[in-house]
């Protein structure tokens, strides 16, 4: 879906702890070739050691402190809502809206959407 509404740097952040997580990730690493995108974990890949809000901001804001403007993705993808909720505290942080700047997408079947204010593509 993202790549269709034209994004080319999609950020993942997973948490590898569970084997469907591991499938999930093999699931985006084949839908990066079919549109002949070169998947490499360490530029497309951020993991987390659990699926919170708290440690998906963490991480991900020491990520966004380290890259140059001109390197961020255009959308991360997370592998859960609540991690998508902690990205997205990350970019409100750094005056980076959400979806105006960057999209966030979340894979997780929980809509954490339909009870907090938070912007998911």
């Amino acid at each position: 879906f993202l790549f269709e509404m034209g994004h080319r740097r999609v950020m993942n952040i997973m948490c590898l702890r569970r084997y469907t997580m591991e499938l999930r990730l093999a699931g985006i690493k084949e839908a990066w070739e079919r549109q002949n995108q070169n998947f490499k974990d360490e530029r497309d890949l951020l993991t987390i050691n659990s699926f919170s809000a708290k440690e998906a901001e963490e991480k991900v804001g020491a990520w966004l402190d380290m890259t140059e403007k001109s390197m961020l993705p255009t959308a991360f993808l997370a592998g859960g809502d609540f991690i998508a909720a902690g990205i997205i505290n990350a970019l409100k942080k750094r005056n980076i809206r959400v979806p105006q700047d960057v999209s966030v997408m979340s894979i997780d079947g929980f809509n954490l959407a339909a009870i907090e204010d938070v912007p998911l593509t």
